[in-house]
């Protein structure tokens, strides 16, 4: 059990000040650590003396003000004690309370491939192929259209897959027809957010289609030819590369987003630098995505695996160090895309995400459609209804999503990096064979964990940092 926590009772709070109840000792090489308050933004760097000092006043049974008056006094000064109430950080849940009415939708396309990548978490391409039948697709459109127009928002469509979502390009373009069609006929003017993820093996023309037509696109893209070639390979073995790179550039040139992800995996973590430079030297994107891979469909049969969690951070650091003399950022985690920001949830799934396969049922993941998976029962809650042509939820099944953020992760409760992480893909802390925990010290967890260290070290020792006395410094957040 990780237990960065440092246990703040009651008693040992004095007047209207409160020391924060989320304060965490974060332990560096030699004999000092890292004192943390992430929801009040204070950190400190001290010698394992102040633990010692101030663990001993916490077990005073005076309040910290009489047991050490000048303890007390820097740590209010400091910021770790405040007289303004700790903040409250929960997901905004505009519709907890109230019926469900979701302004977007994730429509998952196929689950057909074009490609056999190593690291495939769906082992795409290899099940019986699906189609997603049109009439669910329109009402899937109808609902969310009708949804937005009433709350003032703009409505939105994804298309990911377990697959290639464009080898159901057909379907796609009908979806963005018929929106356009449904929209004007029903008196809007507002217009619908296109998003959709590719490995760019596509098309030229359908490339400049989805450029000039989608408001995002993301193309898997895993660095220099000899990388990518590597892990992701056509179905009949030769490299994908070539496809990859000019429908990025093509995306790029358009009027679409272009957002890049590289999947690093076990053969490629050594190449995080080359990546990295590969990507500044060829694309004008001020951030890339570069994730470690997962251990499921291929990468347990032989395929790619993820890395060590001490060989991603490694390289990672030193990718971001060329990154940064391009003056771009690289992305491996949520959690390090939230630093210095605190968050009580990793993603949407507990908005919870409107993820439809081609069955017309409802998951809150996209990683999640099939009732054959053990984890279905848990993030399933909604179906199509042919009869009454409209989408039907499970509420109970709903607000249970809903209350599902970081405070009920109980194995996350001690680690001072979970107000960043948030317990990190809840989805992907379940095996995938039997829906049980996969404990709590996967390789996710490590790297979050030591990148969040990092991060905190970094702003010690830049222009944040004040040097309090020859052993202790601070930072705010």
């Amino acid at each position: 059990m990780i237990n960065d926590r440092v246990a703040v009772p009651d008693c040992a709070q004095s007047g209207t000040a409160r020391l924060s109840k989320e304060l965490f000792w974060v332990p560096l090489e030699d004999d000092s650590g890292m004192l943390y308050a992430p929801l009040r933004g204070a950190l400190l760097q001290s010698r394992t003396a102040l633990l010692e000092r101030l663990q001993e006043a916490l077990t005073s049974p005076e309040p910290m003000s009489s047991s050490d008056p000048h303890l007390w006094e820097f740590l209010v000064e400091q910021s770790f004690a405040s007289p303004d109430p700790e903040p409250l950080v929960r997901p905004d849940h505009g519709q907890r309370a109230g019926s469900f009415a979701p302004t977007g939708a994730i429509i998952m396309t196929t689950n057909d491939c074009n490609l056999r990548c190593r690291y495939c978490w769906a082992a795409a391409g290899e099940a019986t192929r699906v189609t997603f039948p049109i009439e669910i697709a329109e009402a899937t459109v109808r609902m969310v259209v009708d949804n937005a127009r009433a709350q003032g928002v703009q409505p939105r469509i994804a298309f990911h897959g377990g697959g290639e979502p464009t080898l159901a390009i057909k379907l796609i373009r009908h979806v963005v027809e018929y929106a356009a069609t449904y929209m004007e006929s029903s008196g809007g003017t507002e217009e619908m957010a296109f998003s959709l993820v590719t490995n760019g093996c596509i098309s030229e023309n359908t490339a400049h289609w989805l450029a000039e037509t989608m408001d995002d696109v993301m193309v898997s893209l895993d660095g220099p030819a000899e990388v990518h070639d590597a892990q992701r390979p056509f179905a009949k073995g030769h490299g994908s590369f070539s496809s990859a790179f000019r429908t990025a550039k093509i995306i790029e040139a358009g009027a679409a987003t272009l957002t890049l992800k590289a999947t690093i995996s076990e053969y490629a973590v050594g190449s995080m630098s080359e990546i990295t430079r590969f990507f500044c030297e060829n694309f004008a994107n001020e951030r890339f995505y570069l994730g470690p891979a997962l251990m499921a469909g291929r990468a347990l049969r032989g395929g790619y695996g993820e890395p060590r969690a001490e060989d991603f951070v490694r390289e990672f650091l030193r990718a971001e160090g060329v990154a940064r003399k391009y003056g771009r950022q690289i992305v491996p985690s949520a959690a390090v895309q939230v630093f210095p920001e605190v968050t009580a949830r990793y993603c949407g799934l507990s908005d919870p995400n409107v993820a439809i396969n081609h069955l017309g049922m409802v998951s809150a993941c996209y990683e999640v459609v099939d009732p054959g998976d053990a984890r279905y029962e848990m993030f399933g809650y909604g179906q199509y209804d042919p009869v009454r042509e409209e989408f039907i939820f499970d509420d109970a099944r709903r607000q249970r999503l809903q209350a599902w953020d970081l405070k009920g992760i109980e194995h996350c409760r001690d680690c001072f990096a979970r107000w960043h992480c948030a317990g990190d893909c809840q989805v992907r802390n379940l095996r995938f064979e039997d829906a049980l925990p996969i404990g709590e010290t996967d390789m996710r967890c490590a790297m979050n964990r030591a990148l969040i260290r990092a991060r905190l070290q970094g702003l010690l020792s830049g222009g944040a940092a004040q040097d309090l006395s020859s052993t202790e410094q601070s930072a705010f957040c």
